[in-house]
């Protein structure tokens, strides 16, 4: 298992080197001039493909070697905090402020 690249035959493929790249790494979290996301791909030429944690593309090229800051290196697991709650009609929150659809906030 690894990174591969298929090269001049149907099913030649070369490996891709997996370690740092410019002092970065698959999965750190970079921010650039196009927004903070994950390193999703590398190329040897410096350019990175960034992506949320959901794997929405923030952008298919950015180039590290001009202006590009890490953030935090990478974890053994991605994980974003999201709070999200269950309300049902007993709940205290909906007693007190009711639903968005009937005018409250």
């Amino acid at each position: 298992m690894g990174a591969f690249q298929q090269r001049a035959g149907k099913r030649s493929e070369k490996k891709i080197p997996v370690g740092k790249l410019f002092g970065l790494r698959k999965f750190d979290i970079i921010k650039t001039i196009k927004g903070v996301g994950f390193v999703k791909g590398k190329s040897s030429s410096g350019f990175f493909a960034i992506s949320d944690i959901f794997g929405n593309k923030i952008s298919a090229s950015v180039n590290v070697k001009k202006i590009c800051e890490r953030l935090r290196a990478r974890k053994s697991t991605l994980i974003q905090q999201r709070r999200t709650w269950k309300l049902t009609h007993s709940s205290p929150e909906l007693k007190t402020q009711g639903f968005p659809s009937e005018g409250f906030t």
